[in-house]
């Protein structure tokens, strides 16, 4: 509240400093107040209206605020503008969106298209097989998600990568109680900790 109070000061005072009318949509919004938190955000909407961020921002208060069917199209509103805006993570967030409405094929056919677009713009990183097996595990498929990162470590010729993927393989073996698997799959992750996923699987 206080620092939607010291944002308020602000924003009229640089009227055209859009950054500041974001920074007080969020701040109220933190402080549970949709309404002004809107009025903020729209008002940084109408100084950037062909930016996608000012509709990302509005997805991001709608989601706060369970309105998860607006945030969804918020967050679509936002890829439209541009694309390639957070390497197409407005289709990420809509899916999620999608998802929380009960709406499991849209959600999954968002993920999809996140899912394509994102590895068009990064190839080579894998990063999006992470979140591929992330969606799957928390969207109620297991063994689906183990199978993405089980066929990444078999594949992928980058360490870390693979440091990552053994590492969330082994916190998904503690949660369904298999420590004899997760042993094996921890130290599968290699010699030495690459980061901080490794320390936590390990520990």
């Amino acid at each position: 509240a206080a620092a939607a109070s010291d944002w308020k000061n602000l924003a009229p005072a640089s009227p055209t400093d859009a950054a500041a009318w974001n920074s007080l949509g969020y701040a109220r919004s933190y402080a549970g107040d949709y309404a002004g938190a809107m009025a903020a955000l729209r008002e940084y909407e109408r100084l950037r209206p062909k930016d996608a961020n000012p509709s990302d921002s509005i997805g991001d208060l709608n989601y706060s605020f369970r309105k998860f069917a607006d945030a969804a199209a918020n967050y679509l509103e936002a890829e439209k503008k541009q694309p390639d805006f957070e390497q197409h993570g407005d289709l990420y967030k809509a899916a999620w969106a999608k998802f929380r409405t009960g709406d499991k094929q849209g959600a999954d056919s968002l993920f999809s298209q996140f899912r394509t677009e994102r590895s068009k713009a990064k190839p080579s990183d894998g990063i999006v097989e992470l979140l591929a097996a992330d969606w799957l595990y928390r969207t109620g498929r297991e063994p689906e998600a183990i199978a993405v990162l089980r066929k990444l470590v078999s594949e992928t010729q980058s360490a870390p990568l693979r440091a990552d993927a053994y590492a969330q393989i082994t916190i998904w073996d503690l949660l369904r109680g298999d420590r004899e698997q997760a042993a094996k799959d921890g130290v599968a992750t290699g010699p030495t900790p690459a980061g901080p996923p490794v320390f936590m699987a390990r520990f």
